[in-house]
């Protein structure tokens, strides 16, 4: 029930006529109100938001302002004022005046004049009206904000009446039937269970004893079946007949679950625990930190102690184990303690009056506070590391006797080889006899032969002990590949086989590689299909994949340009290599099974060499191939970078040393072999040199100091008895007399390491066995010489046409430029030799058909010239072809 009597409230009163504001500000007054009296409707509300009363009495007519209707229109559309009651009291009484007030949303209609009583009585009406609402709107929200905590809930509610069926069910309960609640309600439906046993014990007990509590295990909706910890009790009226049942039910499920879980994982736990191979001991700090006491000691580390575990659970670490605190392991166990980041202890020797040995602790704080120590006897770990260390010392030694054993050999094998190359050389260039010119060229290739067995072994030796280090430098792939076609032209051109090389136009034509090393691949690959193949071809293929570069550039600037995956192929019509042999290859001094070493001679070593080096440069190799048909061996590159062409251009043409014209100066030769002496002297013999020869490095120094000979240039061996190389020409640059005399070093050593300090104290380096145009052109760098001794370009002596063939000369030059101008570029561009070849062959046959001598003439030297690998002639007559073109256009 509502309370009516002596009712307090807030009443805003709105008229202009001060007469009706007095009358009526009094009239409720003397009821008790608070009143709020304002002449105007803007003033009306202005007052309405900063005080809200209950009510609001509002006259329509106010000018010159805001009149009634528009005032309570606005109130009705504000959310904070459009729920206060208004009464309009106003003098019209006509029924098109009341309409238009009720329409503006007021709630009562009182006609001037006003009789006290009847305003008093609705004024009063509204308020109990206006309260009312007000406690059924703080009921209401009350009985949401109910509802929303028994949905908020996890655990299911439900109630039902005597014969089953449901009054009240919240969300989680309705979530168990797999339904919502409005599903649900008023329907029959056992919510916690759906097997008539679970239906009967539940009502049973329930009605047995007013209230029942329980675990149900059912299946609850489309056979799932969950586990349920359920509450029931009846519901009473106030005779106290059973109306209904409540029930509130709580899925243990996941619950039970997560408990057998953590009951199994303990249970592994322990198992892992005590399977471990290693000790595990936890301990608990005890005395602030200052000792720890056993808690749990594993299988593990009583077998490592000897100790059994009750017998140490409870006492402290210090006492079990009474030299952890000289050992520092206590200290560490404080550490982790305190910071909590685990720590591993290093093996350490540990010593107490009861046990000894080597302990590798793994120190952690357990989140409960505890400490874990893992640890280890690592005695066995400790021997063995210690027998490593000896092994190692001992393959260092074994290494290093290698490489001294190595070193010594390429001295020993390149001192006799420099003289077999050179005087070989020499008498080549001299001899008249063909005969005896042939056997000096097999004594040349023989040699040549040795050197790069040599080297082979060497450069496997340096790939085992990991002592090869590449040197990535911008490399144009067109004129390598060139200048191996240049390299194998006559021997292909002997067996007969057709040499190809193939390069897609993708392909960038500058790399960052190690030119040496990549050279030295492709070379064993292509000796390799040329030796294997005796009809057919030999193929070299390569393309780029991925790189966003083509063609020339300048700078050498690498930052901006994309790395590409570069694909080599080289291809042959050989014998091919049988399946089972495809792996065994690349092994090292492996060949082929079956093939006839004296056919195809070889150590074994190309390939092994080819892969290591492939894989050093991010790569691999593999081959395809069949007996008897052939092979294919495929290079791939990865992260190979593109580069711009170097600001270094190559010249046109190369001056040969050989030719160079020096000025007068002394030499002197300081080597202790007279073979390499004399056939230094050989070499120099045509210039203007006067040479000197020291034997030994005291022999120098003698010459130079007591002598006083000041030669203008100096050639040093570094192996010598007595003092080497290096100390006598340490002597040489401190001294005041010849220090400023240059000095080169010529080594048959081939040790890497060398090189740098051979560079640090020498002016020049010569690698032995030296070539006679390797020794000019160093020397070229010290001493003055006057120029090479060129030779003109042979050029075509051009001749009148006849006649009959000056008639033919618009389908002459039409073919001229239509076919052979184009393919005349696209040879400039690659420049290969059998390209080359091919052009000057047809480009005969074009001249005799049409009668051109002097093109006859021009296309037979530039054949004659590619024939014979004449590069210099044949890259003049090549660039001459466009001038040739342009004498037969004067013609016309």
């Amino acid at each position: 029930m509502f309370q009516t009597d002596k009712l307090q409230g807030s009443i805003l009163i709105a008229d202009d006529n001060p007469n009706n504001l007095n009358v009526l500000r009094k009239i409720l007054t003397d009821q008790g109100y608070k009143v709020y009296p304002v002449p105007s409707g803007e003033l009306a509300l202005k007052v309405v938001q900063k005080s809200q009363p209950d009510i609001i009495l509002l006259d329509i007519m106010m000018p010159p302002g805001m009149d009634g209707y528009e005032v309570c229109a606005r109130l009705k559309s504000d959310e904070q004022t459009r729920d206060i009651p208004v009464l309009f009291i106003s003098a019209p009484d006509e029924t098109v005046y009341k309409v238009k007030a009720f329409e503006a949303g007021c709630a009562d209609y009182i006609v001037k004049p006003f009789q006290a009583e009847e305003v008093s009585a609705r004024v009063r009406t509204h308020l109990n009206l206006r309260y009312m609402q007000k406690q059924l709107l703080e009921q209401n929200r009350q009985l949401q904000f109910q509802a929303m905590l028994l949905e908020q809930i996890k655990d299911g509610i439900a109630a039902v009446d005597m014969e089953g069926r449901i009054t009240y069910i919240n969300g989680a309960a309705a979530g168990i039937k797999g339904k919502t609640p409005d599903e649900l309600i008023g329907k029959k439906a056992c919510v916690f269970g759906e097997s008539p046993a679970v239906k009967k014990k539940v009502l049973q007990n329930t009605l047995k004893h007013g209230k029942w509590q329980g675990t149900i295990s059912d299946s609850v909706t489309n056979g799932t079946r969950r586990t349920m910890e359920v509450r029931t009790w009846l519901v009473y009226d106030t005779d106290r007949k059973p109306t209904g049942m409540i029930g509130i039910g709580s899925d243990v499920t996941e619950k039970n679950q997560v408990t057998d879980a953590l009951r199994q994982s303990e249970t592994r736990y322990r198992e892992l625990f005590e399977a471990m191979s290693s000790g595990v001991a936890v301990c608990e700090a005890v005395n602030n930190g200052k000792n720890f006491v056993f808690r749990e000691f594993n299988s593990a580390g009583e077998k490592i102690e000897g100790i059994k575990r009750e017998n140490i659970i409870g006492k402290p670490v210090t006492e079990v184990f009474p030299g952890v605190r000289a050992l520092g392991l206590l200290e560490a166990f404080q550490r982790v303690w305190r910071t909590g980041m685990p720590e591993i202890f290093p093996p350490t020797f540990y010593s107490d009056n009861q046990r000894t040995g080597w302990r590798e602790n793994r120190i952690y704080k357990l989140p409960s506070g505890e400490i874990v120590s893992v640890y280890d006897d690592v005695a066995e770990k400790i021997k063995a590391q210690q027998e490593l260390v000896k092994a190692k010392e001992a393959a260092e030694a074994a290494n290093h006797a290698k490489s001294d054993f190595m070193a010594n050999m390429s001295h020993e094998i390149r001192t006799p080889l420099n003289a077999v190359l050179g005087f070989s050389e020499i008498l080549m260039n001299e001899a008249q006899n063909v005969r005896q010119k042939a056997f000096l060229e097999n004594i040349y290739l023989s040699g040549k032969a040795l050197l790069s067995l040599m080297e082979d072994i060497l450069d496997l030796s340096k790939i085992e002990a990991g002592r090869l280090e590449l040197q990535p430098e911008p490399l144009s792939i067109r004129e390598l590949l060139n200048e191996i076609e240049v390299m194998f032209f006559r021997k292909v051109r002997k067996k007969g086989l057709n040499f190809k090389i193939i390069i897609h136009e993708d392909t960038p034509d500058w790399l960052l590689l190690d030119r040496v090393r990549f050279r030295q691949v492709l070379i064993n690959l292509a000796d390799n299909a040329v030796k294997f193949t005796h009809q057919g071809y030999v193929e070299m293929r390569v393309r780029g994949e991925g790189s966003e570069v083509r063609g020339q550039g300048s700078g050498g600037n690498t930052s901006h340009l994309s790395p590409l995956t570069l694909i080599i192929e080289i291809a042959d019509t050989g014998i091919g290599i049988p399946q089972d042999q495809q792996i065994v290859i690349f092994e090292s001094f492996q060949q082929q099974k079956g093939q006839k070493s004296g056919e195809y001679a070889g150590t074994g070593l190309g390939l092994s060499i080819t892969k290591k080096l492939i894989q050093m440069m991010n790569g691999n190799i593999s081959v395809q191939s069949e007996a008897g048909k052939g092979s294919i061996f495929r290079i791939i590159l990865s992260d190979v970078r593109t580069v711009e062409q170097p600001d270094t251009v190559k010249a046109s043409s190369k001056p040969d040393d050989t030719e160079t014209e020096f000025r007068p100066a002394t030499i002197m030769i300081v080597d202790d072999v007279a073979s390499n002496r004399e056939l230094i002297r050989e070499y120099l013999k045509d210039a203007a040199f006067s040479v000197i020869e020291a034997e030994s490095g005291d022999h120098a120094l003698s010459l130079l100091e007591k002598e006083n000979i000041r030669p203008d240039l100096i050639l040093m061996d570094l192996k010598m008895p007595g003092r080497n190389g290096y100390e006598v020409t340490e002597i040489i640059k401190n001294s005041k007399l010849s220090g400023s005399v240059p000095v080169i070093a010529l080594t048959a050593s081939a040790i890497k390491k060398d090189e740098p300090n051979i560079r640090k104290l020498f002016d020049g380096y010569l690698h032995k066995p030296v070539s006679k145009t390797e020794l000019l052109s160093e020397i070229k760098k010290f001493l003055s010489f006057t120029g090479g001794k060129t030779l003109p370009a042979q050029t075509v002596e051009k001749t009148e046409l006849p006649e009959e063939t000056k008639k033919n000369l618009p389908e002459i030059l039409k073919i001229l430029q239509k076919k052979f101008m184009p393919r005349w570029k696209e040879i400039q561009e690659v420049f290969f030799i059998n390209d080359i070849t091919d052009f000057a062959e047809s480009l005969k046959d074009f001249a005799i058909k049409y009668h051109i001598p002097f093109l006859t003439d021009y296309s037979q030297r530039l054949y004659d010239n590619a024939w014979s690998i004449n590069i210099e002639e044949m890259e003049s007559l090549m660039a001459e072809f466009p001038s040739v073109v342009d004498e037969i256009k004067k013609q016309k």
